[in-house]
């Protein structure tokens, strides 16, 4: 394995202009923003108890490839799978256009084993011609095995002889360790193939569908959506394409113009697609070219019952589809088991990522979080509240990938320690939910929630290279149904506490309000953590609902200047913008 060193990255506020939200009135068309939050109060948001919810990215976990780890200058469309074992897997590939396909196996996404070839190419006709590889995609199936699956092409006559394209694939059994040999699925010119398993088992293989418009009318810049499916875990695809006009199951596809010979030209490429609800409720995004030749659009198309509808050749559809939204690129989806989706995408050389609601249809504002610029990323789920992203960082000296770790920030879960559980036996459970700060420099902290009878308690971890004077982490409480009455907290680095109460519109010291602090063992060995014990009763908390909102403050960072870290989506003078604690009983 080698080891990737930690990169200091900008500060998140210099590329964003500030913490802005990803909340529920912020999605789009859900209604107005207000500063640099949104109202979180819309319903049926992600699966939030508040609506609100937010991406907090996570400095100290960032990491850069390096060119020559990965045996190229000119690496790119980065993919990134959590194997079943806790380890991932990462494709890309050589080439703008592509070239070979390589794979990495890593355990902890930033020590990665030396890159090989999944697929190489090759010569092909007699030796004429190069066979290529292009825009891996895979997926862990419901079993544990792998398939990982791109596009090939005879480098030379891919607009030419149309049985010299396809989509090619590979199986490993044992999380990557080995592959079983390549073997084609369909037959026909194609890109971007994207991999899904649904619920019921079905296998998915979405795809650019330039065929068979391409054969049959000499359309190279005409596209759509199709899909092949499996029903037995990748064995057999249907339908089976092998031969002219090569065509699968048309899925989406927009009308976008007509050619001078009298063509209907059409777009829709590069799909992501998700089963968000019941059965057969599946989301697909895509990047739409427009018929001024502008920049390409995000649409966002919706079906109920897995595409059973095929497209004729020149038929626009789905009907449940919502055109051309927002300017972007290479679209790619992700859901958390709680519900709430996120769309990455490119534009502008960046990557953007939108926080959306449980059936992707309504996202919030844009944000960008790794520092460089390239383009085709994607995002992957590595845990029920984290996500990687990656995207290539095309530079002059030879492409990096850069990886970076984002986590989802929503209403905590309260977890209710019994009476009888003294100080020294409480043990808190480790898939509780929790609030991320570290943004902003490699100091973060997690701030978890319980009950224990009128006591909240709070479990705050710091992760610091250095603790010194002036490092805090400041907790601020409000009553839902009282928001003037609030608490402010203030933790220095040794965990002792300073209390203010809200009055009169400013914080002043509160002598009355005991609050104690004790010190846990870390999740952590760089970590130091406290336990806070906070009575309830100066709170009123009127239905057993308060808000919670937190800020990290820094002073060790490099040129000795200060960083105070808020909580993305959150203004620390309005309440209603803050994470609920439903604190039940």
């Amino acid at each position: 394995m080698i080891e990737m060193t930690w990169n200091p990255r900008i500060s998140r506020r210099h590329l964003v202009g500030g913490a802005a939200g990803l909340t529920g009135a912020a999605l789009l068309g859900s209604g107005p923003i207000r500063g640099a939050a949104a109202i979180p109060a819309a319903a049926d948001v992600a699966g939030s108890s508040s609506g609100a919810a937010s991406l907090e990215f996570d400095q100290r976990a960032y990491v850069e490839l390096d060119a020559a780890l990965l045996h190229t200058q000119k690496a790119t469309y980065p993919r990134i799978k959590k194997l079943p074992d806790g380890r991932y897997l990462l494709l890309y590939q050589d080439a703008q256009i592509g070239w070979n396909i390589f794979w990495s196996l890593s355990d902890d996404l930033r020590s990665w084993s030396d890159p090989q070839k999944l697929f190489a190419a090759h010569k092909v006709m007699d030796g004429q011609d190069d066979q290529a590889y292009s825009t891996a995609d895979a997926v862990i199936l419901a079993n544990g095995d792998i398939l990982a699956v791109c596009s090939y092409r005879a480098s030379k006559n891919f607009y030419k002889i149309w049985d010299v394209s396809g989509l090619a694939l590979r199986r490993s059994t044992d999380n990557g360790a080995t592959w079983d040999d390549e073997r084609v699925i369909y037959v026909g010119p194609n890109w971007e193939p994207y991999l899904c398993q649904l619920a019921s088992g079905e296998v998915q293989v979405y795809f650019s569908h330039i065929a068979p418009k391409m054969a049959v009318e000499n359309t190279p810049h005409s596209s759509g959506v199709a899909i092949i499916r499996s029903f037995d875990d990748g064995a057999t695809w249907v339908p089976d394409v092998v031969a002219y006009p090569y065509a699968a199951d048309r899925v989406a596809q927009q009308y976008r113009t007509t050619s001078e010979n009298g063509v209907k030209m059409f777009t829709d490429q590069m799909p992501s697609a998700i089963e968000t609800g019941p059965p057969g409720r599946i989301a697909l995004a895509v990047e739409s070219a427009q018929p001024d030749g502008g920049p390409m659009r995000i649409s966002l198309i919706h079906t109920d019952r897995n595409w059973p509808d095929t497209l004729d050749m020149d038929e626009t559809g789905p009907a449940d589809r919502v055109n051309s939204i927002f300017p972007g690129a290479a679209p790619y989806l992700a859901q958390f088991p709680t519900g709430e989706t996120v769309l990455a995408y490119n534009t502008s050389s960046r990557q953007y990522l939108r926080l959306g609601d449980s059936e992707a249809r309504t996202f919030g504002e844009p944000h960008d979080y790794l520092p460089g610029t390239g383009y085709w990323g994607s995002i992957e789920l590595t845990g029920d509240q984290t996500l990687v992203s990656s995207m290539a960082y095309v530079k002059s000296t030879g492409n990096a990938l850069m990886i970076g770790t984002l986590h989802l920030n929503r209403a905590l879960t309260v977890h209710q320690f019994p009476r009888r559980a003294t100080a020294d036996l409480r043990v808190w459970p480790e898939s509780s939910s929790r609030l991320f700060l570290g943004g902003d420099s490699q100091a973060q902290v997690t701030i978890r929630a319980g009950r224990h009878g009128s006591t909240l308690l709070l479990r705050l971890e710091r992760r610091d290279d250095h603790l010194v004077d002036g490092d805090a982490v400041t907790i601020y409480l409000a009553s839902r149904r009282t928001p003037g009455r609030r608490l402010r907290l203030t933790v220095d680095g040794q965990g002792a506490v300073g209390v203010a109460a809200f009055a009169g519109g400013v914080y002043a010291d509160d002598g009355a309000t005991v609050v104690t602090s004790r010190t846990v063992a870390p999740a952590h060995d760089d970590a130091a953590a406290w336990e806070l014990a906070v009575p309830l009763v100066p709170m009123r908390p009127h239905g057993a609902e308060l808000g919670l909102t937190a800020t990290l403050t820094n002073v060790d960072e490099p040129g000795g200047a200060a960083v105070t870290t808020s909580l993305v989506g959150v203004d620390l003078d309005d309440p209603r913008t803050w994470f609920d604690l439903r604190l039940g009983g």
